[in-house]
């Protein structure tokens, strides 16, 4: 509040010790932040999206470290689909389960429930997985 006074009769607020002590501080800090973020680490392979130079190339044989990550090959688990019965016009809401897609109707046909209690249950925000594994599919 005395601040907006100063400015308001256009003088300077002075500045103790202590805020200059403090603006050091946050400076300082700041200088750190500047510098770790600056750091790299050079003996060790990280991915890269630019293609790192000649010398990084010379110091991973230097050193002994492989110039790229070897690259893992994932091997994806395939779950079984579910078998779901074909129903005729159905215009219902369509939800996704693993990559599979399953109208409210024929949850309401896999779990023998009907299709405003499947209806109910999703407004409420069950997932698609604990409506079947409630209604005994998986």
């Amino acid at each position: 509040m005395h601040t907006l006074a100063l400015h308001r009769n256009r003088e300077k607020p002075t500045q103790s010790s202590v805020d200059k002590y403090d603006k050091y501080q946050m400076e300082m800090a700041y200088q750190r932040y500047k510098a770790k973020k600056k750091e790299k680490p050079w003996l060790k392979t990280v991915p890269q999206s630019v293609k790192p130079s000649r010398a990084y190339y010379d110091l991973c044989d230097f050193v002994g470290v492989p110039r790229e990550m070897p690259k893992m090959k994932v091997r994806k688990i395939l779950e079984p689909l579910l078998k779901l019965p074909e129903i005729p016009n159905d215009r219902s809401a369509v939800h996704e389960y693993k990559g599979q897609k399953i109208t409210t109707l024929q949850l309401a046909a896999l779990t023998n429930t009907s299709k405003t209690t499947i209806r109910k249950r999703l407004n409420r925000g069950w997932s698609i997985e604990k409506i079947l594994k409630i209604g005994g599919v998986i």
